[in-house]
């Protein structure tokens, strides 16, 4: 097990590396950190906040701007005289609130009334708008009403920023990030899709889907936090919700997951009700807020609650179970899933200390790392390689299995299928079922072996076989090398075993007329019939198609000698 993980870590490692010197190149060569924007300086961004319970709050900086639901903020930002750039848009992050830009009483930027008014989500907003002429050099304002329930911290940089580059504002600076998760979304899609269509196997192909879809929904997850959707769509709305249903849904892949390669036991059964409870959780806030009852951020704080739960059960399940793991796979992947898991719940605790009033700003930066990159970063390509490895694994074993199979079922001398596929396949077959059985004895074997050796006689059987292989394609059933120089073909399709029987025994005289061999040769056939409702055996059948074809072969000895 030691070994197996330390294979698996050991590729996760290289491929990180490989991943993020090609990643480095493309941003590089496509200048994607370089973009050119300025940043308002906070001494110039003043507000007021009005609370809820009527009480305001005066001359604060962004870095003071916690709101909850209800609370409204007029700030102030006091913009250069000279306009920066020919089309100039202001650009900002809101959660999650009403927004109002104007001056001089004139409102030139809105969004969020409609989606407030039939209490729907406004989601995490990247804020992109034009300044007019008119408002250069003077002080604009803003106004945010919050809709979060929960304390919000509207700490966002002022950047002023070319309009035709406004939109990857997001990606600058995070360029790397932007690529390293548009490739880890992709390639989650594309595991997701193929656990669909190709992957064969229960266990696999849930493996295999549930690793993919959560790699996509972990991806657009951060996309959505970082807003890097507005880079490559200009539909406000999805990138908006794209972080909220994202979270709501990204742990039901990971505990089927779980859950799929648990062992039966009181640990799969702890999954199984955790996964319940988040489907529950997830799908219920889903449906709700698409009735405006609630929002979406209303049931954050029970989801992360649940998650972390989640994530103290995988603990558990990694510690209890790693032991018992004979060859790590599992607790490979269950220990990628814990550390993203870790990674992710630090990234929560990191937002929610934030919001705290008093925070010292000096801890500010700590808080502020970017775990949730990190922390992703690892448990994608731990699952990634994980499953590819298990996939790779299995299909080895699959083949060797099929192989063993292959030469327990293959007659070794013609290529056929040998007496004991027959056998099994026979074993299928019910009283209510139609069926023939067909058996065919080569005559002339025993000359030809005396006269010309086992050789020819070898090869007299293997032309014998190829008549049939190339006769049978068009019927349905199956047929196969019984022994020695008896060959059976069991027909599914009456009366169809008739018609073979006649064009089968034609082909052999013709083959035997221009065969190399130069040896005379033909078949004996005898056959019987098994009609729907018949109380005879399937050993029964084939006894007297046995005996029938043993009748034909004495018949035309006794001919031959007359």
């Amino acid at each position: 097990m030691r070994q197996y993980s330390k294979k698996i870590f050991v590729k996760s490692l290289i491929l990180m590396l490989v991943m993020f010197v090609l990643i480095y190149i493309a941003v590089s060569v496509l200048g994607m950190d370089r973009s050119p924007y300025l940043t308002l300086s906070e001494k110039h961004i003043i507000g007021e906040i009005t609370y809820t319970d009527g009480t305001t709050r005066k001359n604060l900086v962004p870095d003071q701007w916690r709101m909850s639901r209800g609370d409204v903020l007029r700030a102030r930002i006091k913009l250069p005289s000279v306009k920066p750039y020919n089309n100039t848009s202001i650009s900002f992050t809101v959660y999650n609130a009403e927004i109002d830009l104007g001056y001089d009483g004139e409102t030139f930027y809105s969004y969020g009334h409609d989606l407030a008014a039939k209490n729907r989500e406004i989601g995490n907003i990247l804020v992109v708008a034009e300044v007019p002429d008119y408002a250069w050099g003077n002080w604009i304002n803003l106004t945010l009403r919050e809709q979060e329930r929960s304390p919000s911290l509207q700490n966002s940089a002022y950047r002023l920023i070319p309009t035709v580059r406004a939109r990857v504002l997001p990606i600058i600076g995070h360029g790397m990030e932007f690529v390293v998760f548009s490739v880890l979304m992709v390639l989650g899609t594309a595991i997701g899709l193929a656990g669909v269509i190709f992957v064969t196997g229960k266990k696999n192909r849930i493996l295999t889907m549930s690793i993919g879809f959560a790699t996509f929904l972990l991806c657009c997850w951060y996309f959505g936090y970082n807003r890097f959707f507005y880079a490559i769509s200009t539909n406000i709305r999805i990138n908006a919700m794209a972080e909220y249903y994202a979270i709501h849904l990204v742990g039901l892949p990971i505990t089927g997951f779980v859950y799929t390669v648990m062992e039966e036991g009181i640990r799969k059964k702890v999954v199984f009700w955790v996964g319940v409870f988040l489907a529950v959780l997830s799908l219920g806030a889903i449906s709700v807020s698409l009735t405006g009852v609630i929002m979406l951020s209303d049931s954050l704080p029970g989801l992360q609650a649940t998650l972390a739960v989640l994530l103290v059960v995988l603990l558990w399940l990694l510690i209890s179970g790693a032991r018992k793991d004979k060859n790590g796979f599992e607790a490979s992947l269950l220990m990628g899933i814990t550390v993203g898991m870790i990674f992710a719940v630090t990234e929560i605790v990191s937002l929610r200390i934030r919001t705290i009033k008093g925070f010292p700003r000096a801890l500010m930066k700590v808080t502020s790392l970017d775990y949730a990159a990190v922390g992703l970063a690892i448990l994608i390509l731990t699952l990634i390689i994980g499953i590819v490895d298990k996939l790779y694994h299995d299909m080895r074993a699959q083949a060797e299995q099929d192989e063993l199979e292959k030469i327990a079922y293959t007659d070794q001398l013609t290529g056929i299928p040998n007496r004991i596929s027959c056998v099994e396949k026979m074993r299928m077959l019910t009283v209510n079922d139609y069926y023939a059985v067909a058996f065919f004895d080569v005559d002339g074997l025993k000359k030809a072996n005396d006269n010309y050796g086992h050789d020819v006689g070898d090869e007299l059987i293997k032309e014998v076989a190829d008549l049939i292989r190339n006769t049978f394609f068009t019927y349905k059933g199956f047929y196969g090398r019984w022994g020695g120089d008896e060959f059976l073909a069991v027909f599914l399709d009456e009366p169809s075993y008739q018609r073979f029987c006649y064009v089968f025994e034609d082909a052999v005289d013709e083959e035997a007329k221009k065969s190399k061999l130069q040896v005379p040769f033909s078949v004996s056939v005898g056959y019987k019939e098994h009609m729907p409702g018949m109380s005879e055996t399937v050993n029964e059948i084939v006894n007297e198609a046995d005996e029938q074809m043993y009748r034909s072969k004495k018949a035309k000895k006794a001919a031959r000698s007359d």
